[in-house]
C-alpha cells in the first residue's frame, strides 16, 4: 500500500516537472523577436531548475541526517556540489544580464569547476564499498577516450580554428570533458552496482549527465557561432539535467525501484555471448586509428590520445589473459572436485540404507545405486533398463502411478508407500520420495530415494490391532469413560458418555472441557473438579461423587475414578451412574425423616402422658392426709417424672437414640431437691463426664438415680440437718461408673441392703439387675452407692 502510494506521488512529480520544462522551454520562443527578453527568460529558467535540483538534494540530505546516517555524508556532498553549480549559474546570470559583461572567464567558473570533484566524491561515498570490474572499467575508459578524441578531432578542434574566442571556447570545451569524466564515474558505478534503489538513482544521474554533456556541446557551439538554436537547445538540456538530478534524489526518498536489471543483464549476456556490442570499444579504437590515417597532419594531442588507448588495450589484454588463467585453474579445480564428489557420492550411495534410482521419461531405470542390493537383493545391472512399477505389488500400482503423475503435474517432490517384491519373491514395504526433473519445461527423468519401512509398517499394524483391542475395552466398560489432558480438555470419550451428553464424539473430543459438564450448583461437584485439576497425575481421587449435566440440562450423579496414563499428560476417567441409587437414598432419607418425626411425636406424647400421670398423682396426693401415704404419692410422682424427663430430652435432642446422661443428672437432681424443699440446706456436687446412653439403658439408670437421690434426701438429713450429695459419672472404655453419696447420718450397720424388705431398696436392686450391673455400699462416712454397668446391647433402630 505504501509502495504504491510512493510510486503514484513520484509519477505526479515527474509530470509536474515536465510541465514546467515544456512551459519554460516554449516561453522564450514567444519572445524570440526580443533577444534580451528571450535570453533573460532562458537564463532565469535554467537557474530556477538548478534551484529545484539543489533544494531536492538538500532536502534528502536533511532527511538522511535523521533516518539514514550512513548515507548522510554522500547526500551532503551531492547537495553542496549542486548548490555550487546553482550559485555559479546565478553569478553567470548577474554577469550576463545585469552587468552585461562576458561571463567567461569569471568567478562563476570556480564554482562550476568545484561541482565536478564534489559530485564525484558524493557518488563514491553513496555507493561504497565499491567493487569495480577492471575490464568493465577499462572498456568504459577506452570508449570515453575514443569518443572524446573523435569529438575533439572532427568537431571541436575545427570549430576552434574557425573562431577566435580561444579562452571562452576552452572553458566551454573543458566542461564537456569534465562532464564526460563524471559520466564515466556514473557508468562505472552503474555497471558494478546491485542495490536496486541505488541503481535507480544512478540511472537518473547518468541521464542528467548525458543531458549536461549535450547541453555543454550545444553551448560550446553557441559560444562559437552565436546561433540562438544552440542557445535554446543547451538551455532545454540544462533544465532537463536538473530535473533528472532532482528525480535521482526524490527516487531514494520515495524508495522507488526501477527494474533496470533486464538491461544490465542483457549487457552482461551480450559480453558473454561475444555479440557486436562487446566489440564496441574496439570499433571506436579502430575509428580513432582511422582518424590518424584520414588526417594528413595528426596533432600531438591526437597521437597522445591514441597512445593512451593502446596502453589501455594492452592492459585490458593482460587482465583478460590473467582472467583466462584463473578460469582455467578454477576449471581444473572444479573438475577434480567433481571427480572427488562423484567418488564420494558413489561411496555414500553404496553404503547407505536407502537406495537411489533415476528413471527416464518412460519409467525405465537408467541409474540404480549399489545399496539396492542390501534392500532387494538385486545388483544395479539387473535393474537398469527395467521399470520399477513391474516389481510393485498389484494393489499399490495405481496409487504409485497417481503419486508420480501428481508430482509431475505440480513439479514438486512426491511421497508414496508401497510393497515391492525382492529377489526372493518376498514383498517388502518401501517409502519412496520422487522428484521430477525438467529440461526446457519438458519432463526429462525421475529421481527417487527409497527406504525400508518394513518394520515400521508391521509395528504400525501391531499397534493398530492393539488400539482396536483397547478401543473395544474402552467402548464396552459399561461406564462413562473419558480421557482428559492436564487442562481437563476432553480428548476421547466412549459411546456411553456420548449417549449421556447428547453430543456426538466429533462435537465433544478436543472441543469440550470436562468443566463444561460439571453441575455448577453442586459444591461437591465443583470441589471434585478442582481436586482433579490440582492432583491430575496423583492417584488420589477414587470413588468421588460428582454431578454432571447433559446438553439439555438434565442432571445425573456419578462416582468417578481417575487413573493417570503412563508416559503421557493424560488421565483416564471412569464414571459410574449412581443417579438411581441417589433417588433411592433420597426416598429412604425422606422415609427416615418421616419416621424420626413420628418417633419424636411418640416421645413427646409419652412424655405428656407421663406428665398427666404425674399431675394425677399430684392431685390425688392433695386429698391424702396420712403422711406415709403422701410420701408414697410423692415418690411415685418423682419416678414417673424421671421417666418423663428422659423422653423429653430425647424429643428435644437431635439424636433420638441416645441422650446426654450428664445433662439429665443435673436436671433430675435439681428437680428432686426442689420437690423435697431441701435446696436451702443440701448442696448438690457433680463430677460427671459427657456420657451418651441409649433409651434402654437411660430409663432404668434414671429410675435408679431417682431412687438413690430420693433415699438420701429422705433419710440422710433429719432434723433440718445440712449436708452434701455428690454425684459422679465416669466411663472406662465400655464400662460406666455411677457414684451417688451423701455425708448424712448413714445407714445402720446391721442392714443388708440387698435383702432388706424396703420398696426403695428393692427397686434399686431390681434396676441394677435390669442394666446388668453391680452395686456396692460404703457406709464409712455417710452413705455411698457405687454402681458399675455396661451399655445394654440393643440393635440400632435407625
Amino acid at each position: 500500500m505504501g509502495e504504491h502510494s510512493n510510486r503514484n506521488s513520484f509519477k505526479k512529480i515527474i509530470i509536474l516537472f515536465f510541465i514546467f520544462l515544456v512551459f519554460f522551454s516554449l516561453l522564450p520562443l514567444v519572445f524570440k523577436e526580443s533577444d534580451y527578453y528571450s535570453t533573460v527568460i532562458t537564463d532565469v529558467s535554467v537557474v530556477f531548475f538548478n534551484i529545484i535540483a539543489a533544494a531536492s538534494l538538500s532536502y534528502v540530505a536533511d532527511w538522511s541526517s535523521r533516518n539514514d546516517r550512513k548515507r548522510y555524508p554522500a547526500w551532503l556532498f551531492l547537495a553542496i556540489a549542486q548548490s555550487a553549480f546553482t550559485f555559479a549559474d546565478i553569478i553567470y546570470l548577474v554577469l550576463d544580464i545585469v552587468l552585461k559583461v562576458t561571463p567567461y572567464p569569471s568567478i562563476a567558473d570556480l564554482f562550476f569547476l568545484s561541482y565536478y570533484p564534489l559530485f564525484a566524491v558524493g557518488l563514491f561515498l553513496m555507493f561504497r564499498p565499491i567493487k569495480i570490474n577492471p575490464k568493465i572499467f577499462i572498456d568504459i575508459l577506452i570508449a570515453m577516450i575514443s569518443a572524446t578524441l573523435i569529438l575533439w578531432s572532427l568537431v571541436i578542434r575545427p570549430t576552434l580554428h574557425m573562431n577566435g574566442q580561444v579562452i571562452s571556447s576552452v572553458f566551454s570545451i573543458s566542461y564537456i570533458f569534465l562532464d564526460i569524466f563524471l559520466l564515466l564515474v556514473i557508468l562505472i558505478l552503474l555497471l558494478n552496482q546491485n542495490k536496486k534503489p541505488l541503481i535507480t538513482a544512478l540511472a537518473f544521474f547518468s541521464l542528467a549527465m548525458f543531458s549536461q554533456i549535450f547541453a555543454d556541446v550545444f553551448y560550446a557551439y553557441f559560444d562559437l557561432s552565436s546561433l540562438m538554436v544552440y542557445d535554446w537547445s543547451s538551455s532545454f538540456l540544462y533544465k532537463l539535467s536538473s530535473i533528472f538530478t532532482a528525480l535521482a534524489a526524490l527516487s531514494c526518498l520515495k524508495n522507488i525501484e526501477l527494474n533496470l536489471e533486464p538491461f544490465l543483464s542483457h549487457y552482461r549476456s551480450l559480453k558473454k555471448s561475444k555479440n557486436w556490442i562487446t566489440y564496441f570499444p574496439l570499433i571506436l579504437v579502430i575509428f580513432v586509428y582511422g582518424l590518424i590515417i584520414y588526417i594528413e597532419d595528426p596533432t600531438d594531442d591526437l597521437l597522445w590520445g591514441v597512445g593512451t588507448i593502446v596502453v589501455l588495450v594492452v592492459l585490458r589484454q593482460f587482465i583478460s589473459i590473467n582472467d583466462i588463467k584463473k578460469a582455467q585453474k578454477s576449471l581444473r579445480e572444479n573438475k577434480n572436485l567433481i571427480l572427488r564428489r562423484e567418488e564420494q557420492l558413489k561411496f555414500i550411495t553404496s553404503n547407505m540404507l536407502d537406495f537411489i534410482a533415476e528413471s527416464d521419461e518412460n519409467g525405465n531405470l537408467k541409474y540404480v545405486s549399489e545399496s539396492v542390493y542390501w534392500l532387494l537383493g538385486y545388483t544395479p545391472q539387473e535393474l537398469i533398463g527395467q521399470k520399477l512399477i513391474d516389481h510393485i505389488h498389484v494393489d499399490e500400482k495405481i496409487n504409485y502411478l497417481k503419486a508420480m503423475n501428481r508430482a509431475m503435474e505440480n513439479k514438486s517432490a512426491g511421497r508414496i508407500k508401497y510393497r515391492i517384491k525382492n529377489k526372493n519373491g518376498i514383498y517388502l514395504w518401501l517409502e519412496t520420495i520422487g522428484k521430477p526433473v525438467f529440461s526446457n519445461k519438458q519432463f526429462h527423468s525421475f529421481i527417487c530415494s527409497s527406504r525400508d519401512i518394513n518394520q515400521q509398517e508391521y509395528a504400525k499394524e501391531a499397534l493398530k490391532k492393539s488400539e482396536n483391542k483397547y478401543r473395544t475395552i474402552f467402548e464396552n466398560t459399561g461406564t462413562l469413560t473419558l480421557i482428559l489432558d492436564d487442562n481437563l480438555n476432553i480428548k476421547m470419550v466412549n459411546e456411553e458418555f456420548e449417549r449421556f451428553s447428547g453430543y456426538s464424539k466429533l462435537d465433544i473430543e478436543s472441543k469440550f472441557n470436562f468443566k463444561d459438564f460439571i453441575d455448577e450448583n453442586n459444591p461437591e461437584s465443583k470441589e471434585g473438579c478442582l481436586k482433579l485439576k490440582k492432583n491430575f497425575n496423583n492417584k488420589v481421587l477414587k470413588n468421588y461423587e460428582i454431578g454432571l449435566i447433559d446438553r439439555y440440562g438434565t442432571k445425573k450423579y456419578f462416582v468417578f475414578t481417575s487413573e493417570s496414563i503412563p508416559d503421557t499428560n493424560k488421565t483416564l476417567i471412569s464414571l459410574i451412574d449412581i443417579s438411581d441409587r441417589k433417588k433411592s437414598e433420597k426416598i429412604i432419607q425422606d422415609s427416615l425423616i418421616e419416621k424420626e418425626m413420628m418417633l419424636k411425636e411418640i416421645h413427646h406424647r409419652v412424655k405428656n402422658n407421663l406428665q398427666i400421670i404425674s399431675s394425677l398423682l399430684n392431685l390425688q396426693s392433695e386429698s391424702v392426709s396420712n403422711k406415709e401415704d403422701l410420701n408414697l404419692f410423692i415418690e411415685s410422682k418423682n419416678r414417673v417424672k424421671s421417666m418423663a424427663m428422659i423422653h423429653e430430652n430425647l424429643y428435644q435432642s437431635g439424636n433420638l437414640s441416645k441422650i446426654n446422661f450428664k445433662d439429665y443428672l443435673f436436671y433430675l437432681s435439681e428437680q428432686l431437691l426442689v420437690s423435697y424443699a431441701l435446696n436451702n440446706r443440701v448442696n448438690l456436687n457433680f463430677d460427671c463426664k459427657d456420657v451418651f446412653l441409649s433409651i434402654e439403658t437411660a430409663v432404668p439408670c434414671g429410675l435408679l438415680v431417682n431412687e438413690l437421690i430420693t433415699n438420701s434426701m429422705k433419710h440422710a438429713f433429719p432434723n433440718d440437718r445440712a449436708g452434701n450429695i455428690n454425684i459422679a459419672l465416669n466411663n472406662f472404655g465400655q464400662e460406666y461408673e455411677l457414684i451417688i453419696e451423701d455425708d448424712g447420718i448413714g445407714m445402720p450397720e446391721n442392714i443388708n441392703f440387698k435383702e432388706y424388705n424396703s420398696l426403695g431398696l428393692q427397686i434399686i436392686n431390681n434396676l441394677v439387675n435390669q442394666i446388668e450391673g453391680t452395686i456396692e455400699l460404703n457406709n464409712d462416712v455417710g452413705t455411698q452407692f457405687r454402681i458399675l454397668f455396661n451399655e445394654l446391647n440393643y440393635k440400632k433402630r435407625f
